[in-house]
């Protein structure tokens, strides 16, 4: 199977991924635009390597630089999750706190958001 092949094969499993956990039609291609755009920003590291931290400052990025409203901040995040609890299956994806994460009104101002937020600025 040649890249192209994976890659295509990868993105029809995470699209079936999506339709399995009952999103309706008109969103899919917007979860798979919002998995596309975390993998397109983390491409120095294979998907299968990342931990919650990654995904935890993936997000706080997200609020800190984007006007997103309550339902595209809750998109992108579940976008995420089914990316790595239905596709990448890591470990770490079952435990990390996915709802809270989903709400922009508890994570916006939170302490893990602020300290994360820190942590990037310092870096």
């Amino acid at each position: 199977m040649n890249d192209q092949s994976q890659i295509d094969k990868f993105w029809g499993d995470y699209t079936t991924a999506v339709i399995a956990e009952k999103v309706s039609n008109k969103e899919v291609v917007w979860y798979v635009k919002s998995a596309e755009y975390y993998v397109k920003t983390h491409q120095n590291i294979k998907l299968k390597d990342q931990v919650a931290e990654d995904v935890v400052a993936y997000f706080v990025r997200a609020l800190k630089n984007h006007n997103f409203t309550e339902w595209q901040y809750a998109q992108i995040v579940d976008s995420v999750r089914i990316l790595f609890q239905k596709i990448v299956k890591s470990t770490w994806a079952t435990e990390f706190p996915w709802e809270d994460w989903s709400r922009k009104s508890h994570v916006h101002g939170s302490r893990d958001c602020n300290r994360v937020f820190v942590q990037l600025v310092a870096a």
